[in-house]
């Protein structure tokens, strides 16, 4: 393990400390209840680098359809990024997504929505500020996910299918650490 992977990797284990012992409030984004699984966080690192092997950059808390779950992105040794989300009642990983670029072969063939497009659906669903886009590939095909703040004051994950333009998830995130690509 590396230097950065043992920071980052100390960073999260102090931080789903902090959490779990109650010590989270400078984590989370609002005041509305932090519901964690029974998985750690570092269990759920351990399941991510096992599936990815890289350097983690963020982990975020969410939930989505009502399961907690761990999203690390995470870097491999050739420099691809990738999102692995750990549910964090089981410790299974749950889904695997690439970050790829918008001429990537694979997406400009199934895409048919532009980021513009993929941007407007999201924001008619959770009004608020685009504050990160990521374009992706996973197991169901393309895809657009959009970081927003919300109005009402919490972000939230909205992930668009760039071939039909539905909207596949919405997600609140309590909480974020680490720092992108």
């Amino acid at each position: 393990m590396d230097l950065v992977r043992k920071s980052l990797s100390a960073s999260l284990v102090t931080a789903g400390m902090a959490l779990s012992l109650g010590g989270g409030a400078a984590l989370a984004q609002s005041s509305m209840p932090l519901h964690q699984g029974s998985i750690t966080l570092e269990h759920c690192l351990q399941m991510t680098l096992r599936t990815i092997k890289g350097t983690p950059l963020i982990v975020e808390y969410k939930t989505e359809d009502g399961t907690p779950q761990y999203e690390f992105e995470v870097r491999d040794a050739k420099g691809g990024i990738w999102n692995v989300e750990c549910d964090a009642t089981t410790g299974h990983i749950i889904e695997i997504e690439q970050h790829v670029s918008i001429d990537h072969p694979l997406f400009a063939k199934s895409a048919k929505l532009s980021l513009e497009e993929a941007q407007a659906i999201a924001l008619a669903h959770m009004p608020g500020i685009v504050e990160r886009y990521e374009i992706l590939l996973d197991q169901d095909g393309p895809a657009y996910e959009f970081d927003i703040q919300s109005d009402v004051g919490r972000e939230f994950k909205v992930e668009i299918d760039a071939a039909s333009g539905a909207v596949t998830s919405i997600s609140p995130e309590y909480w974020e650490i680490g720092e992108g690509d």
